[in-house]
Formats: structure tokens, C-alpha cells, sequence
């Protein structure tokens, strides 16, 4: 048997080898993550996989759920403001039906209630992202218009679709109501009853009745509101299914992923241990020139 007493090529080797042990336990310390590649454990790798792409899909629903509740809680906002500016027009019809005004106390009257008309349509034509509200699906420059040949002196310019979004694996919901429901319903128009009413105090002739109508169109909008409260109520409920399940996906990635630091900790300093005896170790049988060009 014959046998070779240059042990360098193996003492290099191992050297070598625990060198990059501890870079790859120094890397793990540094990000925190035990895999750096999918070889370094190829079953937690592939669930790993799974994990984050579930994880994705939850923040997609999230940020669907958040700029839809946005755009809900304006949209609110927006027809209560429609609610007060109604229930004033109401109250003018009731103190102009007296009897009581003058012509110029009238005028006065119609002009306010014009500003009223100018207020809802301006409401009516609210935006958000650059998305109108009330315009159902379509693409305009605006979905309400002033046009003195309409009945309702208004011209919708929307559609009457309504767009749905998924905010939950499966679960979708209704984004709006269309305008036309909301300010040109036939059950009480909120613009047809603010036009009659102008018309009726400019005339003096029916401004009772056009105040009861103008009431009529308020409580119909103040009902369809229950749509958005209805809404904002199952966002907020599925937001919080969201979180929860974003919270177990993250430790489901930690258990994974993550680096137990305590163990690494321990592993890097056992190994350092080890490699500095091995280089005492070989000092001492083959002196220190060898290791002049090692750099450890």
C-alpha cells in the first residue's frame, strides 16, 4: 500500500468546505432566511411557493377591498350631502306655498333653489381616481348634463351596468348603483321634482305639490343609501378575514423560510471552532507557508 504523507490538497479541501459552511450560516444570519436556493430543502421550497402566491392573491384582495371601500364611503358621503340639499329645497317649497311672498321674495326663492339644482348636479357628477360614481359602467366626460329640453332638465349620459369586483377567492361584490336609479328614478326623480318645483314657484301654481315631491325623491335616495352602508359593512367584515388569513400566511412563510437564528448562532460558532483547530492542527504537522496563500 502505498501512502501519500502531503496531506495539504486534503487539508485545503476541508478548509474549503467549512469556509463555505459559515459564509452560507453568515448569509443566513444577514437575511434571516434558511433557503437561499430550492435545493437547500426542495419540499419547503415548493410549499414556499404555494405560500407566497396565496399571499399575493390576499394583498390583490386587500387593495381591491380597501380602494373599494374609498369609493363607497364618497359615495355615501356624496348622496347624504344630496339627502340636506333636498330637504331644503323641501323646506323652501313649504315657506313659498304660504301664499304669503312676494314676486321678488319668489325670485329669491327660485334662485336658491336654482343653486340647489346646480349643488346636486355638480354631486351627482362626483369622481373618484378618476372614476365617476354614479355613471354605472361608462366611459364620460360627465354622466350628468344640464339640458333645459329634458323633462328633468338633466340628460344622463351613463349606463345602467354596473361593474363587480372580487374582493375574496369567489366572493364578489357590486362596486355602485347606477346614476339614473339614484337621481332619475320614476318613483321620485331628484331632478325631475327639483325642475317642477323651480317651475312651480316661478308660476306660483302647484308648489305644494312640488314640495311633497321633492320629500318624496329625498326619502327614496335616503333608502338607496342602505346599498353602500350594506357594502361598506361586508368590506369591512372581509377585510378582516384578509388580515387573518395574511397573518397565517406570513408565519406559515416563517416556518418555511425563516432562520432559526439561536440554532445558526450556535452551528456558526461550533463551526469556527472547528475550523480554527484544524488550522492549529495543521500549522503544526506542516507549518505555516502552506497557509500564507489561504485567505480564511
Amino acid at each position: 500500500m502505498r501512502v501519500n504523507p502531503d496531506n495539504s490538497l486534503n487539508l485545503i479541501s476541508s478548509l474549503s468546505g467549512l469556509q463555505q459552511q459559515e459564509n452560507e450560516l453568515l448569509a443566513q444570519m444577514a437575511s434571516g432566511r434558511r433557503l437561499a436556493k430550492p435545493s437547500d430543502d426542495p419540499a419547503a421550497a415548493g410549499s414556499l411557493v404555494d405560500v407566497i402566491s396565496q399571499s399575493a392573491q390576499v394583498d390583490t384582495f386587500t387593495q381591491n377591498s380597501s380602494s373599494l371601500n374609498s369609493a363607497m364611503q364618497l359615495a355615501d358621503s356624496t348622496l347624504a350631502s344630496v339627502v340636506t340639499a333636498l330637504q331644503r329645497a323641501a323646506t323652501l317649497g313649504i315657506n313659498a306655498a304660504n301664499g304669503t311672498l312676494s314676486d321678488s321674495d319668489r325670485a329669491a326663492v327660485v334662485q336658491e333653489l336654482e343653486g340647489i339644482r346646480d349643488q346636486v348636479l355638480s354631486l351627482s357628477n362626483t369622481s373618484s381616481q378618476g372614476t365617476f360614481l354614479f355613471a354605472g359602467t361608462a366611459s364620460v366626460d360627465k354622466p350628468f348634463v344640464l339640458d333645459p329640453a329634458s323633462p328633468a332638465g338633466v340628460t344622463y349620459l351613463g349606463n345602467t351596468e354596473t361593474n363587480l369586483l372580487e374582493i375574496s377567492n369567489g366572493y364578489h361584490i357590486q362596486t355602485g348603483v347606477p346614476g339614473n336609479d339614484l337621481f332619475l328614478n320614476p318613483s321620485g326623480s331628484v331632478f325631475k321634482t327639483l325642475t317642477d318645483l323651480i317651475n312651480a314657484v316661478q308660476s306660483n301654481s302647484g308648489i305644494g305639490e312640488g314640495s311633497t315631491a321633492v320629500s318624496q325623491a329625498r326619502a327614496l335616495l335616503s333608502a338607496q343609501r342602505v346599498f353602500y352602508g350594506n357594502a361598506m359593512n361586508q368590506l369591512n367584515a372581509n377585510t378582516t378575514v384578509l388580515q387573518n388569513e395574511s397573518t397565517q400566511l406570513s408565519n406559515r412563510e416563517n416556518s418555511l423560510a425563516a432562520a432559526d437564528l439561536a440554532k445558526v448562532t450556535t452551528q456558526l460558532v461550533s463551526l469556527q471552532t472547528g475550523m480554527n483547530a484544524v488550522l492549529s492542527a495543521a500549522s503544526k504537522t506542516m507549518g505555516t507557508s502552506l497557509f500564507d496563500y489561504l485567505n480564511f
